[in-house]
């Protein structure tokens, strides 16, 4: 499967628990999102990866993510994880790719990730574990955990409910299977990249208000 991203862009995942999220992101998407051509005054393209888990783990250590710590330190990972977001689509950091990594199905969650995606004016992409094989979403799972049931079923009522339709979305792509090869392009990289201002002397004109002698003066002044 083929997912194409364009620069300037929030990738959100949704899936349960233990489906390989952080795996894909991992080894996947930010290997292949940094082997494109980087901005001329960047050594490489940026990719801003957000994990809840490694947030959570900032506070607890390294615990298992099943261990109760890791679930009380939710307020605090997420308090950390919105003001981080926040930075990485400001300026001067204005990250090309910023990855979101958590389970994606809590509504109110994934509508304040939009919408401050809109307010930076970020595209906004989901990818979404909707395993065809109920039983892939098992494999590295050595307990019997309910949770991650009642996280699938939310999974596949959130892969139905219309996303593509939302304001800022750009596209929605279903991952079918555990460990499926993905191909991650971004054709509109070279585009982007071109758009970019760099370090050079540049002269900006608004609204010369008719003053056409003046303008005309100007734009000599700066052999335009």
């Amino acid at each position: 499967m083929q997912i194409d991203i364009a620069p300037h862009s929030v990738i959100i995942t949704i899936g349960p628990s233990m489906c390989g999220k952080s795996y894909f992101c991992e080894h996947q998407l930010i290997p292949q999102l940094k082997q494109l051509k980087p901005l001329n005054n960047r050594n490489e393209v940026e990719v801003m990866y957000i994990s809840s888990d490694n947030l959570r783990r900032l506070f607890v250590g390294n615990k298992d993510k099943y261990d109760l710590a890791m679930t009380s330190a939710s307020k605090s990972a997420f308090e950390v994880l919105y003001a981080q977001y926040q930075a990485a689509m400001e300026f001067p950091v204005n990250s090309e790719f910023i990855i979101i990594d958590t389970k994606g199905t809590n509504d109110a969650f994934r509508e304040k990730i939009m919408s401050m995606a809109r307010d930076h004016h970020y595209n906004i992409y989901f990818i979404i574990f909707n395993y065809e094989n109920y039983d892939d979403y098992f494999i590295n799972v050595d307990k019997d955990l309910k949770f991650i049931q009642r996280d699938i079923k939310k999974t596949r009522q959130v892969a139905f409910s219309g996303l593509k339709k939302l304001p800022g979305v750009k596209d929605v792509k279903n991952i079918k299977r555990y460990n499926q090869d993905v191909e991650i392009i971004s054709s509109k990289h070279e585009e982007y990249w071109k758009c970019i201002v760099e370090n050079k002397d540049y002269t900006i004109i608004s609204d010369i208000h008719g003053c056409y002698d003046e303008f005309v003066e100007l734009l000599n002044e700066n052999k335009i």
